[in-house]
């Protein structure tokens, strides 16, 4: 593998951290996983080795101490991967009719061209009572394709989370105690698409739904 990467941190009136990262990665004989019917009509997944992909992209992150109790940090990541030699395969489950295809130029899986992290920290002193620090977060991940074949059924949509917590510190700081709420929103989507068979049927493994969580942390 061949790999460049350059980076960039400068803190600006000691409020605003900020790191910008590039890379460019080379890959050869990369291994990834080819979807296929065995001879009894099941479907597996092979290791297959591709001659050559590429990734490149870049990060940014940015950090804003608004005063002394309001945080803002904000991210935005972007990724162009895709396999530049991947010669040939047979995409039993869908079409075996077209005999061994070229994958050339199809985007790697599970990586999604744009991502974006959006957060807010506030805490407040209350003296003898301790500190409270609420936080509430924003993230979004474009459509991600989990075939090498790039087939419409194995895309996932985009989508978006909306997440919140509230800690409780004790004026020891030695008691923690955490309130969370995620996926406020009940979105929907899949951490994962696969294919069995030719009719299109899928299995896959959605997210989480709303859930709500308690959590007391204590050091000795």
């Amino acid at each position: 593998m061949l790999s460049l990467e350059f980076g960039y941190k400068g803190t600006f009136s000691d409020t605003l951290r900020v790191n910008v990262a590039a890379y460019w990665y080379d890959y050869a004989d990369m291994q990834v996983l080819v979807p296929r019917l065995t001879d009894e009509n099941l479907p597996v997944e092979e290791i297959v080795n591709v001659d050559a992909a590429e990734v490149k992209g870049f990060e940014v992150e940015a950090t804003w101490l608004a005063s002394d109790a309001l945080m803002f940090i904000a991210n935005y990541s972007y990724i162009d991967g895709e396999y530049t030699d991947f010669c040939c395969a047979i995409d039993t489950i869908g079409a075996p009719e077209l005999g061994e295809q070229d994958l050339s130029g199809n985007s790697l899986t599970q990586s999604p061209k744009n991502k974006i992290y959006l957060n807010a920290n506030y805490s407040w002193q209350t003296g003898s009572a301790g500190e409270f620090v609420l936080s509430g977060s924003y993230s979004w991940v474009d459509e991600r394709q989990y075939d090498v074949f790039d087939t419409d059924a194995t895309r996932a949509d985009d989508y978006y989370r909306v997440d919140a917590m509230l800690t409780w510190y004790s004026p020891s700081e030695n008691l923690r105690v955490i309130l969370s709420g995620r996926n406020l929103t009940e979105e929907e989507t899949f951490s994962n698409l696969q294919r069995l068979n030719s009719v299109g049927a899928l299995n896959g493994f959605p997210n989480a739904p709303r859930t709500y969580g308690l959590e007391v942390q204590f050091d000795f």
